[in-house]
């Protein structure tokens, strides 16, 4: 879950913007040829066609931090388009031959077939904690501009972010709430990353069984990116975590502090 503003970035610059670009770019390039790789074919369309998945889920992310209503769908439909290209990538298919595309609770599976519907268990199970937790309430218009679930609740933290699901304070003061629900939208947009480059392949192998096809045709579990970003918080202490950087800088970049 993502915790209270501690990571302050005194200015943002082109550097750094570079940096982290390449830095997503070069996880998606190098995701696809690993994938490749494993399956004993040459790594290097993939890699290449992966290094264009991942500068999208870039622009994604900054599209979602802007200050216009719809910024977050919008965002997180892009980063996901990005995404959907790594995974066609690693499985040697086109670009956009299927496309992964999140709305909500909801992921929306696009090609190779008629359009399916899947419901993310994890992101439905972490609503339910946030509402038994804290009382949350649904906020239907943040949600909407969000293109994911947006509950407010007098939560420990002023924003928490977990599966895709964020809890913001209902009395939170109007001149830190734009900057802190751009930072957590770039979170959202970070669980559907890790799911769909990481934690699906990882739970399709976990559950390698007749029976689970079935489940699948329904059910995205969420479990391996949620498993795969706990196990990193554990690795890398709050300050230094690549991912709340991240967040920091690009809803910094578009809300600086003064």
């Amino acid at each position: 879950m993502a915790e209270c503003p501690a990571v302050v970035l005194p200015r943002t610059t082109a550097r750094q913007e570079a940096t982290i670009a390449g830095i997503n770019a070069l996880l998606g390039g190098a995701t696809a040829a690993i994938y490749r790789l494993a399956h004993g074919q040459s790594p290097w369309r993939a890699f290449w066609e992966g290094t264009v998945g991942g500068g999208l889920i870039y622009a994604g992310k900054r599209v979602a931090v802007e200050p216009f209503d719809g910024a977050g769908l919008a965002g997180r439909e892009v980063a996901s388009m990005g995404g959907s290209m790594i995974r066609n990538a690693s499985a040697g298919r086109g670009l956009l031959d299927r496309l992964v595309l999140p709305l909500g609770p909801v992921r929306l599976y696009v090609g190779g077939g008629p359009v399916r519907a899947r419901l993310d268990l994890a992101t439905v199970l972490m609503s339910a904690a946030f509402i038994g937790a804290y009382d949350a309430r649904l906020d239907p218009a943040a949600s909407l501009s969000a293109g994911a679930l947006i509950f407010r609740a007098r939560t420990p933290m002023p924003g928490e972010t977990a599966a895709g699901v964020m809890a913001l304070w209902d009395d939170m003061p109007a001149s830190e709430g734009p900057r802190l629900m751009a930072h957590e939208r770039v979170h959202i947009l970070q669980y559907d990353q890790a799911f769909l480059s990481w934690g699906q392949p990882l739970e399709r192998w976990a559950l390698d069984h007749g029976w689970a096809d079935a489940f699948f045709r329904y059910v995205d579990l969420g479990g391996g990116a949620l498993a795969i970003r706990s196990g990193a918080a554990l690795v890398f202490a709050y300050q230094s975590r690549p991912w709340e950087r991240e967040a920091y800088f690009l809803a910094q970049r578009v809300y600086p502090l003064h």
